[in-house]
């Protein structure tokens, strides 16, 4: 019996360190936020809590431009919509470049959500809306080759408003 008690702490204690380490996500919002003009926005970050140098994808390239989305819940925490960035997107120019984030440190991007950009989104007028981040990035050959971090994160939820200027150009 106390064999297996210890096999259940150590899985737990290894659950617990591997959502505590590594990349987080998380929309920065000390309250909710309003998204109610074209150039309002709100932040995301990332942030490597380990004690290694990680390496994410740049978002202007085809590698790093899809990786981040959200889902939109409802207040049963059910997830209603997930809002992702636009696949019509043509490159212009594209290269496999990425951002060294050594330990503690973070990267700040700021999110517009234009649709122009993003492609989901409640687009219709007023609406309270609670948003949860998500940071995918799909092992591949060019992520290996770049040593680019791979995986699925997903962060805490926050509330929004968002009145989006639907009638207005963009």
């Amino acid at each position: 019996m106390k064999y297996i008690i210890t096999i259940l702490i150590g899985i737990l204690t290894s659950s617990f360190q591997q959502q505590t380490t590594g990349l987080t996500v998380e929309i920065i919002a000390t309250q909710k936020f309003q998204l109610v003009h074209e150039k309002d926005h709100f932040h995301v970050k990332l942030k490597n809590n380990s004690n290694e140098t990680l390496r994410i994808w740049k978002e202007w390239n085809s590698w790093g431009y899809f990786n981040l989305s959200f889902e939109v819940l409802n207040t049963k925490g059910e997830v209603v919509k997930v809002i992702t960035k636009n696949t019509d997107r043509i490159w212009t120019r594209n290269a496999p470049t990425s951002i060294v984030l050594a330990p503690n440190k973070e990267h700040i991007s700021d999110i517009y959500f234009s649709p122009k950009e993003w492609d989901n989104l409640i687009n219709d007028g007023f609406h309270e809306l609670i948003l949860r981040p998500i940071y995918t990035v799909d092992k591949t050959a060019e992520s290996q080759k770049h040593s680019v971090w791979t995986g699925k994160i997903i962060g805490e939820q926050t509330k929004c408003t968002i009145n989006y200027w639907k009638n207005k150009k963009l």
